[in-house]
């Protein structure tokens, strides 16, 4: 793909991505009303310079007054879809293109995938231009009024300027003037009232209406899904719980060049109840990043997000990792603990842990706890034999067997290579 046919791919998804959201007039528009607003790819607009010549501009966002045919407001976008970082030239050659554009009160951006060098983001800010970073497989939140955008500037920073890696990203996150945005309508709403009208993103905000569940809720919306699956033993058929809860699921041949680099595992689109999954090399864990995506579903997630991905990191939080001023990670430790418990039914879980237990330990027990485990390599063996013997019955990777393990039953791990984790602590407290 040449360079520009890169460009064009950037200028496609960006534009559907607002057209989609101005259609469920969502975060696009915000409190503006949707009528009011067009969107255009590839619309020319009159030169200043030379009479009777037009620059076409990769996607503009046209602002009326009711009532009013001109519009007040343009938004005027340009795509750069580079690998490497968006340098100062690109920002100059666009500085000089709205300079050329004759219509009055216009505000310009540039859109990439990657990020942008900090140099160049003090000059957009010189130039007044501000720089939106989309990314396709990211996480988009809808309108802020569904709940307390607590994570604040910070996190859309990060998202913003930090080099592609093991973080996730919003799918939107834009700065102008040193004022952040995670969301298209907060970034139009700035533009089109005074900004002293404007709450900032990181200003206070009413509190979450959101329900988040306690661990024993959790528990209890597995068995019921359990119980209509009418499971009995062995592994729990993930795709019919897909099929039962009416959400289409495609695992991905191939992984984009920015997934990879970002570790993606999984992805859901609510509006769309779709879930895909790219290659793992490790089905347990496949299963259970699976799981986790059906979680979010399950959980109702999809009421303060649109989409979601799952990169490695998120499978490794729990209740310990909590944050009450973060609430994406709060929703990724609920999608964690609820599928955990979907893939490890408790009950049946227990009993095929006894089972393997007294076979490999025998069913004396000896006054250390359920199962005592130190650096002697006979019991690292016994140990390592128990959770290969759970995790192949029932499909999963041995870390999530083990933390099942750990926190339905006491396990005294005394290994010095093992992290002490107290999964009793705060049982019902995860939110």
């Amino acid at each position: 793909m040449n360079t520009v046919e890169k460009g064009d791919e950037l200028e496609r998804q960006f534009y559907e991505y607002l057209t989609s959201q101005k259609r469920a007039d969502s975060s696009v528009l915000g409190s503006y009303d949707s009528d009011l607003c067009t969107i255009h790819r590839k619309k020319k607009y009159p030169c200043n310079l030379v009479a009777g010549r037009n620059i076409e501009i990769d996607i503009s966002i046209e602002l009326r007054r009711k009532g009013a045919k001109d519009p007040f407001l343009l938004i005027l976008i340009e795509c750069k879809n580079y690998k490497n970082a968006v340098q100062e030239n690109v920002i100059n050659g666009f500085s000089n293109t709205l300079s050329r554009i004759s219509a009055h009160n216009t505000k310009g951006y540039v859109v990439f995938p990657s990020k942008v060098a900090q140099s160049a983001v003090a000059l957009a800010r010189r130039y007044g231009i501000g720089v939106i970073k989309f990314d396709a497989d990211g996480t988009d939140i809808i309108a802020e009024r569904s709940f307390k955008r607590s994570y604040g500037t910070t996190y859309i920073q990060s998202s913003l300027l930090q080099e592609q890696g093991r973080e996730k990203n919003l799918r939107f996150s834009a700065s102008h003037d040193e004022d952040y945005f995670d969301s298209i309508g907060q970034l139009i709403n700035y533009h089109a009232t005074e900004k002293s009208e404007f709450e900032s993103p990181a200003g206070s905000a009413k509190e979450s209406s959101f329900k988040f569940y306690d661990r024993d809720s959790i528990e209890n919306i597995a068995a019921s899904i359990h119980k209509n699956l009418r499971y009995k033993f062995g592994q729990v058929d993930l795709s019919r719980i897909c099929d039962e809860i009416g959400i289409e699921l495609k695992f991905e041949d191939e992984i984009s060049a920015y997934a990879q680099s970002s570790e993606i595992l999984g992805r859901a689109n609510f509006a769309k109840k779709r879930i895909y999954i790219y290659p793992h090399g490790n089905k347990g864990r496949e299963r259970f990043t699976l799981a986790h995506e059906i979680s979010h579903f399950c959980l109702d997630h999809g009421q303060v997000l649109a989409s979601e991905t799952t990169i490695k990191n998120d499978l490794t939080l729990g209740p310990g990792d909590s944050d009450q001023n973060d609430v994406l990670r709060k929703l990724e430790i609920q999608a964690n603990l609820l599928a955990s418990s979907l893939l490890l039914p408790k009950d049946h879980f227990i009993e095929k842990a006894d089972e393997f237990r007294i076979i490999i330990y025998g069913a004396q027990n000896r006054g250390h706890g359920y199962i005592f485990v130190d650096d002697q390599p006979d019991k690292t063996s016994n140990f390592s034999y128990f959770l290969d013997e759970l995790s192949n019955y029932f499909g999963t990777s041995r870390k999530a067997s083990e933390i099942r393990l750990k926190r339905l039953l006491p396990i005294n791990d005394m290994r010095s290579s093992s992290p002490f984790i107290n999964f009793n602590q705060s049982r019902n407290s995860i939110s």
